[in-house]
């Protein structure tokens, strides 16, 4: 049984980190559909003239807050930034290339709240529609 609860979207700073080391900031957006996926989060940003948009589990964030977390496309995992500020560095990989950023921890943990109170840990489940889901992956 499917149960309905609110989007979430939060527009951020990320900084991307080039190989020397150079930060430049990116505005980004996260978000968090249950209706879409409520096991998955998203973070969509403009790089020159094309729009990304990478998913990756909650799951995924949550852990990267705490610890190294990510064995696939996407690793999270806390550091300090050259301020002494609290980030989270999102590494993203693909056959098309990587990126290095870093997002202020204290943005990242406002987002998950914001996303727990919607959807609470544990409860995904609930807000699955297995039927619509089985729907789009014959569809494609």
């Amino acid at each position: 049984m499917t149960t309905w609860a609110p989007a979430v979207r939060q527009r951020t700073s990320l900084e991307l980190i080039d190989p020397s080391g150079t930060f430049a900031p990116i505005s980004a957006t996260l978000g968090y559909d249950p209706q879409q996926d409520p096991y998955a989060v998203t973070a969509g940003f403009t790089v020159g003239e094309c729009d990304v948009v990478w998913t990756f589990a909650r799951d995924l964030l949550i852990e990267g807050l705490r610890e190294p977390s990510g064995d696939g496309d996407v690793h999270v995992w806390p550091a300090v930034d050259d301020r002494d500020v609290r980030v989270v560095v999102l590494e993203l990989n693909s056959p098309d290339g990587s990126a290095l950023l870093q997002a202020r921890t204290a943005e990242v943990e406002r987002f998950l709240d914001q996303s727990l109170r919607s959807v609470p840990h544990g409860a995904e489940g609930r807000h699955l529609d297995l039927d619509a889901l089985v729907h789009r992956l014959l569809d494609d």
